[in-house]
């Protein structure tokens, strides 16, 4: 519902998955998170969604260290119908053209669901902001589904932290969590300057790497950048230290 007076902005981010044996040719959506901050009354609230179905999709995780550096990934394929997990990729194995044709059917279900959905929430919640940290998937997966955003402003805050300190490269999300004490403590969450109660049925899902979790640290990550700008550079310098990662030091713009 787009509206003068809107009162809230929407966090958003999407988990993405390829058919096991379509090597990669063929992608869905399989869980989206949002995190609705309400700027008149500054709390938040959340909602997502689970895009479930009977088939096989692989999933990578990045691994990091304490610092947010990534060290490694993951990798598994899961069938989230069937609560299967954790099994190995069979990096041989190719869908046979009626898996293939099965398997472009589901993914176009997953799309119809995600576009329902997220069309569903525009629709009744009173946004004007979308912001997203890294937002190629998202484009991609809005524009499959055939979501429109027009009259909506549409945010890259990974963008927007590069192109405000003239960085040579854009910075993870896992790094800039970590430089802004983002942590997830009970019925909380909370950086270095700002702490958010969490509804007691979304607090074991705000986990870095699901998607309310980095919802919910693409928000404060929002917050603390616009907060104070010099003492964000500063933060996520000295962080940036700590990485070993002096190449990619934030500067002062130039004018």
């Amino acid at each position: 519902m787009k509206c003068g007076t809107s009162e809230e902005i929407a966090f958003v981010d999407l988990e993405y998955g390829h058919v096991h044996g379509s090597h990669k040719r063929i992608s869905m959506p399989t869980e989206i998170g949002i995190a609705f901050y309400n700027e008149n009354t500054n709390s938040i609230d959340y909602s997502g969604r689970r895009f479930v179905y009977d088939i096989n999709v692989e999933r990578w995780r990045n691994v990091t260290d304490q610092y947010g550096n990534k060290v490694g990934v993951e990798a598994s394929v899961a069938n989230l119908k069937k609560n299967e997990y954790n099994k190995e990729i069979d990096k041989d194995f190719t869908l046979n053209a009626k898996q293939k044709k099965t398997a472009y059917r589901i993914a176009g279900k997953a799309y119809r669901d995600f576009s329902f959905f997220m069309n569903h929430i525009l629709e009744t919640k009173e946004i004007d902001k979308l912001v997203f940290f890294g937002d190629s998937m998202e484009k991609f997966a809005f524009k499959r589904a055939k979501i429109n955003t027009k009259g909506y402003e549409w945010v890259d805050m990974q963008t927007e932290i590069k192109d405000e300190y003239d960085m040579d490269m854009l910075l993870s999300l896992d790094k800039v969590s970590e430089a802004i004490k983002f942590r997830n403590k009970e019925t909380r969450i909370m950086s270095s300057n700002f702490r958010y109660n969490v509804p007691d049925k979304y607090k074991h899902l705000i986990k870095p790497h699901k998607a309310l979790g980095d919802s919910a640290r693409i928000f404060l990550a929002y917050k603390e950048f616009n907060h104070d700008k010099n003492k964000f550079k500063k933060r996520m310098n000295k962080h940036l230290e700590l990485c070993n990662d002096n190449l990619n030091l934030m500067r002062t713009k130039a004018a």
